[in-house]
């Protein structure tokens, strides 16, 4: 079975005002990503121990220091 679309009005990439205005296929689903990835990360920091969250800091901080 052949993939192709059967004229280029059947093209779901031929529309330019959804790509103008950012709809159909060329809708952006980066939002919804971005938003579950932060609250898979803070889900994690949630499950840490305040003093392993305080270690993590100091070791950033120490890391910037001496990258200086």
């Amino acid at each position: 079975m052949n993939r192709e679309p059967c004229s280029i009005t059947d093209d779901p990439y031929n529309d330019y005002s959804d790509y103008v205005e950012g709809e159909g296929v060329y809708k952006s689903n980066d939002e919804d990503e971005d938003k579950a990835y932060e609250e898979e990360r803070q889900k994690e920091v949630d499950n840490k121990h305040p003093l392993e969250l305080y270690a993590t800091f100091i070791n950033s901080l120490m890391e910037r220091h001496s990258a200086k």
